[in-house]
């Protein structure tokens, strides 16, 4: 390192030093960032009292330059989400290297504390014009689970001062693509050693690419046939106005789930949400009959998301009129450009 290279530490945040986030997030993205109750000091304070862990690298004179979270946003504690990273642009590329390392270690140092409440694995999702969160994922072992097409609004998560990638990308042409809702792969990172051997019952239109998946988690897993569903589903919504993206989880999928999947997904087609995700336990009870219907509709694979609630998750995903611009150039993981091509498939969701 050279004399005048900036030293970092990383710390995590608590009460006392909430005012690090606010003042790092304008500084990287502006006021763009989705995230909008991690601006305040008051919204830092609340993700604290969830169970949220932040960490800060700051230099020698404590101002913030880099930054990583981890966070309890899916309806499992058992699975926890990496995310919010922001390392500061004007950093030379060696010193957003070294923040990085350092953001990493202090991550994974908690995720192992946290293996005794229960933490049973990682996931996180990565913005594809930001090849390098692609590239930092698999660095830290995570594997390619999915691609959530437009999952970022058109005007979300740009930096204020592009780093040297972005202003490669926009030497390509490829900066006009930002007018449309941005895409994320979804990675995920189970800790298969913690996990005692379950089944699952794979629907047959995804089948061959939930095996691949699996075989790249290298978790526990078995696959046997499906029980027929019966008696009624059990159906959480969740409606991101902010995102505009509705999200329909079945915690139990009973003989009437192709009906009751088609009228939620028609009830927030026509309320015009341009985002809308149905997600499926994937256990010992069939869920084909569901997945058809729902790829019959214009549903496209989205997503496997280990430890979802409990049990893993086929996420299935309809973009309601929105365009989208995705490439293999986009991605780096082998698994993303082969789910990549199984999404552009006739008469799945539409790419332009």
């Amino acid at each position: 390192m050279s004399s005048d290279a900036p030293a970092h530490r990383v710390i995590e945040i608590d009460h006392a030093n909430v005012q690090l986030i606010p003042q790092l997030l304008y500084r990287v993205f502006g006021y763009t960032y989705t995230a909008v109750s991690l601006y305040s000091e008051a919204g830092v304070r609340a993700a604290l009292d969830e169970g949220s862990h932040f960490f800060v690298a700051v230099d020698d004179a404590g101002r913030p330059a880099g930054l990583l979270a981890l966070r309890f946003t899916q309806p499992s504690r058992a699975l926890a989400e990496v995310g919010v990273l922001a390392v500061d642009p004007v950093l030379s590329s060696a010193a957003r290297g070294r923040v990085l390392r350092l953001l990493g270690q202090a991550l994974s140092a908690r995720s192992y504390e946290l293996i005794e409440d229960g933490l049973r694995g990682l996931m996180s999702t990565e913005v594809t014009v930001h090849t390098l969160a692609q590239r930092l994922v698999m660095h830290f072992g995570f594997v390619t689970t999915g691609i959530y097409l437009g999952l970022a609004p058109a005007w979300a998560e740009r930096l204020r001062n592009p780093p040297d990638e972005r202003s490669r990308s926009r030497a390509n042409g490829s900066a006009s693509r930002l007018r449309n809702r941005r895409t994320e792969t979804v990675s995920a990172l189970p800790f298969d050693k913690m996990i005692a051997p379950y089944a699952v019952a794979l629907p047959a239109r995804f089948d061959a690419l939930l095996r691949t998946i699996y075989a790249g988690l290298q978790m526990p897993v078995s696959f046997e046939p499906g029980a027929d569903p019966h008696g009624p589903s059990t159906v959480v919504e969740d409606l991101d106005l902010l995102r505009s993206r509705a999200v329909v989880r079945f915690s139990r999928v009973g003989d009437d789930a192709p009906a009751v999947a088609l009228e939620r997904v028609e009830h927030y087609r026509r309320g015009q949400i341009e985002l809308i995700h149905v997600a499926l336990p994937l256990t010992h009870v069939r869920v084909d009959d569901t997945v058809n219907a729902l790829t019959a509709a214009g549903f496209s694979f989205g997503a496997l998301v280990p430890l979802y609630a409990g049990d893993d998750a086929l996420v299935l995903q309809f973009l309601n009129g929105v365009p989208v611009d995705i490439t293999d150039a986009d991605l780096h993981s082998p698994i993303a450009k082969l789910i990549l091509r199984d999404i552009m498939q006739p008469g799945a969701a539409v790419l332009r």
